[in-house]
């Protein structure tokens, strides 16, 4: 009995030893597979990256490495190149298929280790070389706005030509553009809002002009201005049509320019397109204006004569009631038309981008649709915001209540959209960026894509002696705007308090390369304002002050396209 026993013990051991041996053989061969999918995904991104090189080095490279959106994504083509890393590693292929995006590629790269096959894919835009153009604005209590444009280059600031005070006046039953004069000197414009940058160096604003009572000729209180080859402009008046809500639905009304309820709020310019928002009696209407260089007026200061140009404003639908509720369900009231909108942006194929701020709900991210000429939705972001752990690194936590409250959006080059949660408590803000799938959207008129968490921007800020430092105790900063630029860069202002002195810093974010990053912080204005001098040819010279606009607004990002010149754009990550 005792010898049964031994055996069987013995036999029991022998199977477990021959288990555990067997797992460990097993649990080798899954590390060692696991490293040869590291290794080939390492090397497909390496091959990526080599790709993009060629095809910005090599004209040809696309058109012969190119497969169409249908090709089969598990497959690789046969045209792909080879790329040989080093000579005693696998090869890696490089090709790049189209979408059914407007000028946006997929780069895919393969490589296969051991056995095991890898493929990962980045998005990237074609289009025109561009040289990126920033415009900061600073208002003034007393005298004229100043607009200022950053030298890339240089990382200087240089103060744009004053805008001579144009109007439109209402006489012989039509309107006649008006440059107000004092004398034989123009009187510049008063303030400036809103301005906003196209991608042929123009730049565009709002003219308010402050008076208790107008004129009654005067065609409304607010005008929009341009600035084209350094020569300042007027376009055409905007429409008196309103939207207005009544019982039956949105009706178009007609209301004066001067209606002491109308207010021009905002302008956006892209693909070609600039947009305007009027807000009246709590109701926004937006308007379009195609091709706007074409229809800009020109005063010739020397003779006070106008060379004329026409175009015509067209009303956009009116702005559906669409509100998300705490679970992410969305209705859509197409019988009312709201107001409460923030700031709009436009993408460079002139798709229209807003946010309804919904007290008490979640904000709404709109898009006006420029090829449909309806009104679409985004969804809300991921209730998400960095903070730090106990090391002081930053990582991605839920939101101890959910977040109802977002920025007015951002669109860069490639019509993704960018925003951020209003934080919660001591939490920093978190940007995040909407990547569109291309695809037509949903039956309520949702688009489909995918949001990304993009990383924290510093922390650091300047004084009001133009020194950075971080504030201590730090304490997040205020979100105070973003733009992006041309090139495809994103400008995001902060603000801090520090008793009576405040401050501030404009973070530069590369959104484009495919490793997305902060890259510096912009260098502060150096203030200047306009004196009067008569032997100045627009009347005024500038004057430094020695102090800083250390918060500047209304900050506006566009660049100009270099003819002839292309160039491919990441506008996702891996």
């Amino acid at each position: 009995m005792a010898l049964i026993t031994a055996m069987f013990c013995v036999l029991v051991v022998y199977a477990l030893v021959t288990v555990c041996v067997a797992r460990g053989l097993v649990d080798l061969r899954i590390t060692r597979y696991a490293a040869f999918r590291l290794k080939a995904r390492y090397l497909a991104r390496s091959a990526v990256h080599i790709g993009l090189d060629r095809l910005n080095d090599s004209p040809d490279w696309e058109a012969a490495h190119r497969v169409s959106a249908a090709f089969p994504s598990s497959e690789i083509p046969p045209h792909a190149e080879q790329i040989v890393l080093e000579p005693s590693a696998p090869v890696a292929l490089v090709w790049v298929q189209e979408t059914a995006r407007p000028g946006v590629l997929r780069l895919r790269g393969a490589a296969r280790v051991g056995g095991q096959l890898e493929q990962v894919d980045l998005s990237v835009l074609r289009r025109s070389r561009v040289a990126a153009r920033v415009v900061a604005r600073q208002s003034r209590a007393s005298g004229p706005d100043s607009l200022y444009e950053l030298e890339v280059q240089s990382m200087t600031w240089r103060l744009l030509p004053p805008a001579p005070l144009m109007v439109w006046l209402r006489a012989g039953g039509g309107l006649t553009p008006v440059a107000v004069r004092r004398g034989a000197r123009p009187l510049p414009a008063g303030e400036l809002i809103a301005p906003t940058v196209d991608l042929q160096g123009s730049i565009y604003a709002i003219s308010r002009i402050q008076a208790a009572r107008l004129p009654p000729a005067l065609e409304g209180r607010e005008f929009v201005y341009c600035l084209d080859a350094g020569a300042w402009g007027l376009l055409p008046a905007l429409p008196d049509l309103c939207w207005q809500g009544g019982p039956g639905g949105p009706q178009l009304t007609r209301t004066p320019p001067a209606d002491p309820d109308r207010h021009l709020v905002d302008i956006a310019v892209g693909g070609g397109r600039l947009y305007a928002q009027i807000t009246r009696a709590g109701v926004d209407t937006l308007y379009c204006l195609v091709d706007p260089r074409s229809a800009l007026s020109r005063w010739e200061p020397g003779t006070n004569l106008w060379r004329r140009s026409e175009g015509t404003w067209q009303v956009l639908p009116a702005v559906p009631l669409a509100l998300y509720d705490a679970n992410g369900k969305l209705s859509v009231d197409a019988s009312r038309t709201t107001g409460n909108l923030g700031r709009i942006c436009v993408d460079p194929h002139g798709n229209l981008f807003t946010r309804l701020e919904s007290p008490g709900l979640v904000d709404t991210l709109y898009r006006f649709d420029v090829q449909t000429g309806q009104w679409t939705f985004l969804p809300p972001p991921p209730p998400f915001f960095y903070d730090a752990d106990e090391q002081g690194r930053w990582v991605l936590r839920r939101a101890p209540e959910l977040p109802d409250s977002l920025s007015p959006p951002a669109a860069d080059v490639a019509g993704n959209v960018l925003t951020l949660w209003n934080r919660p408590q001591a939490m920093v803000h978190t940007l995040f960026k909407f990547e569109p799938s291309g695809r037509p959207a949903d039956a309520q008129g949702v688009v489909a894509g995918q949001w990304k968490a993009q990383p924290v921007a510093p922390r650091s800020l300047y004084d009001a002696g133009g020194a950075l430092r971080v504030p201590e105790p730090f304490t997040a900063p205020r979100f105070a705007g973003m733009r992006v630029d041309g090139a495809g860069h994103l400008y995001m202002q902060f603000v801090h308090s520090e008793g009576a002195s405040r401050l501030s810093a404009v973070y530069r974010y590369d959104a484009t390369s495919g490793a997305e990053k902060w890259e510096q912080i912009l260098p502060p204005v150096q203030e200047r304002v306009l004196v009067p001098d008569e032997s100045a040819p627009s009347g005024y010279r500038e004057q430094p002050t020695g102090a800083l606009v250390n918060f500047w607004e209304g900050g506006a990002g566009g660049g100009v396209e270099i003819p002839g010149q292309v160039e491919y754009v990441p506008v996702s990550s891996y």
